[in-house]
Formats: structure tokens, sequence, C-alpha cells
């Protein structure tokens, strides 16, 4: 989740710093982007479907578009980090945005009867292999799913020798946001509903009475403990970003996902191990690795 909030800091950077660079149309540029206002993270129920639309962009990240509409209805592949077995079919056409003049490839991606989780879709355009963007797309149950049970839950950070936080919480029950008005992911359009996930694991110990949190767009920014003292988010001046990570462990091994999406979108299961962790994405990276 660090490593995705650093791209997103960059993003927006260079996003910035480009305004004033013209932005035109070019089907091998070395980057991809949303367009359409399109999320990076998206609902879709059981059975049904949903769009998704990206285009070329130019090296400050702004949107350029395919060349024409025949190389946006066939300017793309792709591939899946996570989640494939969820989804049926996925169906390219051209798309069109009219705010920014450009074309670009909308994906309409059609979930399986039956099935929940998520699902992380590659997408690379086929006239620059090395431009890509990776989107999620979860998939929601008709009914709410059952509590995940016995789920373990810690909280640390990592900056220096004495953790500034500690916090955990063992056997908790992990319900679905759509079932505790009270959850910082309820209603949140980027987070799971109806499936227990890894950040509504986050909200089990926050219900335990032990700590409170705030999260924006499914990423939690800030987390405050049991004695009152909160850890949030930073950046540095030589723009080190510090922030709140995320691992799941099941039956002793780290779930891979976890490093693709977001731990609103992540199903949790009975007797999973949720940790959280402040410091950089090195610093996670290196303390989940211990784990499983």
């Amino acid at each position: 989740m660090l490593k995705k909030k650093l791209l997103a800091l960059g993003t927006v950077t260079v996003m910035m710093a480009g305004m004033c660079v013209p932005a035109m149309a070019a089907s091998n540029d070395p980057n991809m982007t949303v367009i359409n206002n399109t999320p990076y993270s998206s609902s879709v129920e059981e059975g049904g479907s949903v769009t998704i639309s990206v285009a070329p962009a130019n090296s400050y990240y702004m949107a350029s578009g395919f060349d024409d509409a025949d190389d946006a209805a066939n300017g793309v592949n792709y591939s899946f980090n996570a989640g494939g077995d969820l989804i049926d079919s996925i169906s390219t056409s051209a798309s069109w945005d009219d705010d920014l003049d450009v074309w670009g490839t909308a994906l309409t991606v059609t979930a399986k009867d039956n099935v929940s989780g998520v699902a992380s879709i590659h997408i690379t355009n086929k006239n620059n292999s090395s431009a890509y963007i990776d989107m999620t797309v979860f998939v929601e149950p008709e009914t709410v799913v059952s509590a995940a049970t016995n789920v373990d839950v810690e909280v640390v950070d990592l900056r220096g020798d004495d953790a500034s936080m500690y916090e955990y919480g063992a056997g908790l029950d992990v319900e679905a946001a759509v079932l505790n008005a009270g959850n910082p992911f309820n209603g949140d359009t980027a987070s799971a509903q109806k499936y227990p996930t890894a950040g509504d694991a986050l909200y089990s110990l926050m219900d335990d009475g032990t700590i409170s949190f705030v999260q924006a767009g499914g990423y939690v920014s800030s987390i405050t403990d049991s004695t009152g003292n909160t850890v949030t988010e930073y950046t540095t001046e030589d723009w080190t970003y510090y922030g709140w990570n995320y691992c799941v462990v099941r039956d002793g091994v780290r779930v891979a996902e976890g490093d693709i999406v977001s731990a609103s979108v992540l199903p949790v299961q009975n007797n999973d191990d949720v940790y959280w962790a402040f410091g950089t994405w090195a610093d996670a990276q290196d303390y989940f690795s211990e784990l499983g």
C-alpha cells in the first residue's frame, strides 16, 4: 500500500509539473492512465459488468490517447495479477473522453455468478509493452458474507528501536463493512461492503475499543492507539514517504494479493493474521517478510 501511495504522489507531482505541456495523441507513449473519470478500484456485482477506461499517457502521465478509434479498440493486452477466476469475460472497445479529447480503450469486465473477492488486472499498451497500468475490480456478492472468525490483528510502528505504537487483538470476528455504520470503510465506494476485508479487521480492533483510524478511498492514513497516540502518514524533505502498510498471513504464508490491492478489498478468512505496520515501504516489506 505504501508503494501505491508513493506512485500516486509521484503521479500528482509530474502531472502538476506538466500542466503546460500539450497532450497529443501518441499510441506508443511511455505510460498509461485512466480516462472518463474511471476510478482505480471499481466494484461490480456478481454476474454483473463494469467498464474501466484507460489510455496512453506521456512522460508527465497526462493522457495523450491513441491515434484513432481503431487503435483504441484494439490497443491493449490484459492479464491478471490476481483474481482471474472471479472474472467471466473482458471485452474491449474504443472510448472517447470529451473533456480530454482523447481516444482510449474501454474494458468491460463481467464477473462470474456466485463469487466474491478482488481481481487485479494488468493492462499493457500493444504499441509499447513497457506502458502499463494495474486496475482493481472487486466483486460484491448478492448477500453479505458471514464474518471471518478467530482473526488476529497487530498494529506496530516500525520507526526506531522503541516502537511508539503497538496494539494487538486476538481471536476477533471480522464483519463486512456494510454491517457496521461506525466502520470508516462503510459506504466508501473504493472499499468492499459485503465481504470482510483486511481493512475491516482493523475496524474489529477499533470496535474492541483498542484503536481508531482514518481512511480515504480505501487507504488508511492514520491510526490512534489506546493511549491516544496518533501515527499519521507523512513525507520527508527528501521525498521519503512514511505510511501504513499491511499484510495478511494465512496458514503461515503471506497472501500475495496484499502487495497488489488495498486492504479495503482484500478478503480475510477464518484464522487469518492481519498485520499493520508504519514506516517506509522498504521497512514494511522487511518486517512482513519475517512473518510468512
